[in-house]
Parts: C-alpha cells; structure tokens; sequence
C-alpha cells in the first residue's frame, strides 16, 4: 500500500514539475537521487541506533572470553535471547536462556543443581554476580558474571 501511495506521489509532483518544460527523464532522475540520498542517509542512522542499543559489544567480548579459555558444554545464558542468539552465532555452541529470576527461584527451591544436570550446563554467562555466585556454589559451573549495574 505504502508502495502504491509512493508511487502516486511521484506521478503527481512529476505532472507538477511539467509546465516547468522540464523533461521527465531529468526530473526522474534528480528525484530518484534525492530520495535514495535520503534512505541511504537515514539507513545510516537505523543501523546505528541498533548498534548502540544491541548487546553486540558485549556478545562479542564474552564470545572471545569463552573460545580463549577454551570451556565445554552446553552454555547457560542471562541477559536477554537475543544475546543467547548473538552467542550462538559466535561460538557455535549449545546456548540455553535463563532467565534469572528463574534461576533465583530454582536457586530457593534447591533445584538449580538437577535443571542444570537435565541441560548438562557446564558454563553460564550473563548473570549477576549473585546469581553467578550462587550457580558456582551450587552447581559446580564456570561462570563469567555481566551485570550492567556492577
């Protein structure tokens, strides 16, 4: 619909610009390198604006943290699933998301140990020191803590 409603746009302003004496190629032309100007232009900004509220730098670090100490094992994550993914794509590893108050709970119930054994986790990244205290004490994990606040 945008399309048709775009493309009706152009037939007006170029019937407008008609009386001008103006050839249609010209003012085509002039039009089309206004307007892919303004979407490369405003593309530019998109992209940057997803950079800066991604995880991406924090993906990559932790991703370079994992393949140098060389860890194996299915990988517990925490910060939020598109980090999971993000993590998965670097790594090539298993990645699982828990979400931490997930992991508070089965911490309080005593279970954090068998879920843990049922996913066979041997790592988990992206949690509070806390929590990730709390996974290493309790499940014998390597963790690597990430905590935006600490």
């Amino acid at each position: 619909m945008a399309a048709v409603l775009t493309g009706l746009g152009f037939y007006q302003l170029l019937n407008l610009l008609k009386p001008l004496r103006l050839k249609q190629s010209v003012a085509g032309g002039i039009l089309l390198v206004l307007v892919l100007g303004h979407l490369l232009y405003a593309d530019k900004w998109q992209l940057y604006d997803s950079y800066r509220s991604s995880y991406f730098g924090t993906t990559t670090a932790l991703a370079k943290n994992l393949q140098d100490t060389k860890t194996i094992g299915v990988i517990a994550a925490g910060i939020h699933p598109t980090f999971a993914d993000g993590l998965y794509y670097l790594t090539n590893r298993d990645i699982i998301y828990f979400n931490p108050t997930t992991v508070s709970e089965l911490t309080n119930n005593g279970e954090l140990k068998k879920a843990f054994a049922i996913y066979e986790v041997k790592t988990a990244v992206g949690f509070s020191k806390t929590i990730s205290a709390d996974i290493e004490r309790l499940t014998g994990a390597k963790t690597i803590a990430w905590d935006k606040n600490n």
